[in-house]
């Protein structure tokens, strides 16, 4: 399993914060954001919010997927 990376904002040191950052999404593609600034309430309001798009029928999701294959942006289905 792997272990996603924790890059921690609150560093004054920019370049190792940056560093981390390109390493953890050239790694792993994902990583843990911690000391964002972001009030926790926020943060609780987007899980909500992905939670009810996710359960959604694959049609309704499918009206967000992007126009162009190539597009990062949007909903794609698995597979």
């Amino acid at each position: 399993m792997i272990e996603l990376p924790v890059v921690d904002l609150s560093s004054e040191d920019r370049a190792a914060t940056a560093a981390a950052i390109d390493d953890a999404l050239h790694r792993v593609g994902f990583m843990v954001v911690t000391n964002h600034g972001v009030p926790s309430e926020q943060v609780a309001a987007m899980f909500a919010a992905m939670d009810r798009f996710f359960a959604l029928p694959t049609d309704e999701k499918m009206r967000v997927a992007p126009r162009q294959a190539s597009s990062p942006r949007g909903y794609s289905n698995l597979g």
